[in-house]
C-alpha cells in the first residue's frame, strides 16, 4: 500500500528537486498561504493586463467596435486564461446599459492599437496578445454581464466603486479569439475597462 510521506519543518526545495510535502509535528498535512492567489503565475512572468481609458463604447454586435479589445493571435501557440476584469464609471452615461464582456472567433483579426499590455511581473517579457480600443470585428458569440448603469447625473460623489468579476481561469481565450468589452446599448465616453489574464502555453 502506498503511503503519503511528510516532513515537518521549513523546506528549501528547488526548481525540479523532488521533495516530500510538508508535515506537522502531530502527523497533519499542511498547505499554505505562503503568497497571493496569482503569486506564483506572475513571478514566472505569465500574468498580463491592460487598462483602457474612458472611450465610447458601442453597443454588442456592432461591426465597428470602440471599447477595450485584447485577441489572442492565431498561431500564438498560448491560451488567455482570464483572471480579472474591471469596469470603472467617469461620467454619466446617455443611455442605461448592461456591462460586461464578450468573446468569440477573431475572423477579423485584432491589430493591434493599444501597447499598453504590461507584464504584471515588471520588466516581464512582452505579451503574445495584442490590444486596440477601436476596429472592425466579428461579431462576438458570448457575452457575459457582471453590472448595469442608467443614465441619471452623478453629483458630486465621493468614490465610485470599480465592478470586478474575478474569472479565476473559468474563461478561456484561445488562438484565433478575442475578448472585448461589452455595453448592451451604446455608451458616451464613461466606462474605462480593465483586464487581467495569464498566459499558459498550450
Amino acid at each position: 500500500m502506498a503511503k503519503i510521506v511528510l516532513t515537518a519543518g521549513v523546506q528549501g526545495n528547488n526548481d525540479g528537486q523532488p521533495f516530500n510535502a510538508r508535515g506537522g509535528r502531530q502527523g497533519d498535512q499542511l498547505s499554505s498561504d505562503l503568497h497571493g492567489r496569482y503569486y506564483e503565475q506572475t513571478y514566472r512572468g505569465n500574468m498580463f493586463g491592460i487598462q483602457g481609458t474612458a472611450v465610447t463604447t458601442t453597443a454588442a454586435g456592432a461591426a465597428t467596435f470602440t471599447g477595450l479589445a485584447v485577441g489572442n493571435p492565431a498561431g500564438s501557440g498560448i491560451n488567455m486564461e482570464v483572471n480579472i476584469v474591471s469596469i470603472t464609471q467617469s461620467a454619466a452615461l446617455t443611455a442605461a446599459t448592461n456591462i460586461g464582456v464578450m468573446f468569440g472567433p477573431s475572423t477579423t483579426a485584432i491589430t493591434a492599437s493599444l501597447t499598453t499590455i504590461a507584464n504584471r511581473k515588471v520588466g516581464g517579457a512582452a505579451s503574445g496578445c495584442v490590444a486596440t480600443a477601436g476596429q472592425t470585428i466579428t461579431s462576438p458569440t458570448q457575452w457575459i454581464i457582471i453590472g448595469g448603469s442608467g443614465s441619471g447625473a452623478m453629483t458630486v460623489p465621493l468614490l465610485i466603486p470599480s465592478l470586478l468579476y474575478d474569472f479565476g481561469g473559468g474563461l478561456i481565450i484561445p488562438p484565433g479569439y478575442f475578448l472585448a468589452s461589452y455595453t448592451s446599448a451604446a455608451s458616451t465616453t464613461a466606462l474605462s475597462f480593465y483586464f487581467q489574464w495569464q498566459e499558459v502555453p498550450i
